[in-house]
Parts: C-alpha cells; structure tokens; sequence
C-alpha cells in the first residue's frame, strides 16, 4: 500500500470514529426540517486559476420559509495535480441581517489511474461577521468521492463536521454527510441535484436534524486548466 493510500485510510477511518463519538453523545429531537437549496454558478478561467460566482437562495421550516440568498466568489489556485488553495468570499443577505463570510481553503484530491475516480479532501477555514454579532470563526473538514459512471453521469458521496469558536460557542457545530449526482447536460452546462442530512448544536449544546435538497445549474465557459480540479461543494 503506497503511502498516500495510507493517509487516506487513517482519514477515513478517522472521520468515521468522529461521526460515531458524535452521534452517540447527540440528543435526538422528534423534529427534522426539510431545506431546499438552489443555486446558479458561473465558472471560468485557465491553466493554473479557476474562477466561479454565484446566486444562491435557501429556504428552510419545511422548505416554506426564505432564509437567505447569497452571493459567493471563489478563485482556485491549482497549485499542483493534487493541490488547490481556494481564497472565497461570501455576502449573505438574511431576512433581518447582512453577513460577510471570507474563507481560505486548501484541497487535496488523488485521481484514480483512469481518471474515472476522483478523492477530495478540503480543510477550510472561515469568519462570519454580522451586524449584531461580534466576528466569529470556524473550521470544517469535509471529504468528497467522485465517480464518474458515464460522460454524462457523476455521482459522489459527502461526509464532513464543521468546528466553531468564538464567545458564545465553542465545538462541534454541525455534522453532515450525503450524495450528489450531476448530469453534463451539454459541453457548458451541468444541473447538480444533491441531498445531505445534517445535525446541528445550538448555542445551549442541543441538536436539530435538518434534511437538505439542493438544485445546482453549473454553467462552464471553459476547461483548458492545467490540472484536473477537484470537484466539490462549498456548503
């Protein structure tokens, strides 16, 4: 066994030991809330960058309730075949709220010999600012399996936890896995439909269920980079 075949077994099995210590010490509720998610982003670039905005809206409490939309920019450094450093910035609109949310991201992704798989690790750091809250930061750690089942056909598995500190809250704030599969509708354009489960730690130490659908219309004005970048999504 290689060695990088090696750190990803001792990250999986990690992650997975993480999972399970937090779903033991979870309070379970009755309750479980359905989220709809849908987004439209715009991806360009060349060589060694990558660029991509987008507009997304989010509706929560049985998908009837808007919660917010933002706006995101990310710019994708590929560093190397297997390395992306990922700087983003994202303005959310709430109905009572503004917040601004900078980020720097680093990815790490292995393809498989025929190119049809693809692993992607991404530790991402983050801050959260709003108006009537003092600037907070996280931490997530989420990992990405890719398959490519036919040209037109990818489907891929998500699991990943998110850390927070900051006054009111320090630990484990929300874990959440699921699957994504994407169609390649033509050359430029892909519609990604996703569903993840998550639970969530409230500033008390209690936890919701939340269950997530999320409609995603990519469209790409080109592919000529020099690496293969890492297909993933920035929850």
């Amino acid at each position: 066994m290689t060695l990088t075949r090696k750190i990803l077994l001792i990250t999986i099995v990690s992650l997975c030991s993480l999972f399970q210590a937090e779903a033991q010490s979870v309070e379970q509720k009755k309750d479980y809330d359905n989220q709809f998610f849908f987004g439209n982003k715009l991806i360009w670039g060349n060589e060694k960058w990558r660029y991509s905005g987008e507009l997304q809206a989010r509706f929560t409490g049985d998908m009837q309730q808007f919660d917010r939309y933002f706006m995101e920019g990310v710019a994708t450094y590929l560093f190397s075949k297997n390395l992306e450093i990922v700087p983003d910035f994202r303005f959310s609109v709430l109905p009572n709220e503004v917040e601004l949310r900078p980020g720097l991201g680093i990815i790490y992704k292995v393809l498989g010999k025929n190119k049809t798989t693809q692993f992607v690790q991404q530790i991402k750091w983050q801050g959260d600012y709003s108006w009537d809250i003092d600037f907070q930061n996280g931490l997530r750690y989420v990992l990405f399996f890719n398959k490519v089942f036919h040209e037109k056909y990818v489907g891929s598995i998500v699991g990943g936890a998110f850390y927070r500190w900051s006054e009111q809250f320090n630990g484990i704030q929300f874990l959440r896995f699921g699957v994504t599969g994407a169609y390649l509708i033509d050359a430029k354009h892909t519609l990604n439909l996703s569903y993840f489960y998550g639970a969530l730690q409230s500033n008390d130490q209690t936890w919701s269920n939340a269950g997530t659908l999320l409609l995603q219309l990519n469209i790409r004005f080109n592919k000529e980079y020099r690496y293969v970048p890492a297909k993933y999504i920035n929850f």
